[in-house]
């Protein structure tokens, strides 16, 4: 969400996180299982300056960022020989 420079712009650029969580799912505290890896993928957008518009505007194209990032994720998985 950047400009042609490829910098954001502080002051009215959005930008988008994308966190990648890993952890022994023996060590849940809701629903251990043994011998279990859980992989949780967070999508997040942050508007500057603050949103104020149509949500589903914001929310279809999201969503479509979300299904990519879950594909990438389940690829980044299956490469290191963990599904």
């Amino acid at each position: 969400m950047t400009g042609k420079s490829g910098l954001p712009d502080i002051a009215k650029d959005a930008f988008i996180n994308v966190i990648h969580h890993f952890y022994d799912s023996e060590l849940d505290t809701d629903h251990p299982n043994p011998r279990h890896i859980n992989a949780n993928l967070d999508v997040q957008k942050y508007f500057s300056p603050l949103y104020n518009g149509n949500l589903f505007d914001e929310v279809a194209p999201l969503y479509k960022l979300f299904q990519k990032e879950q594909t990438a994720l389940d690829d980044h998985i299956k490469e290191r020989g963990l599904i």
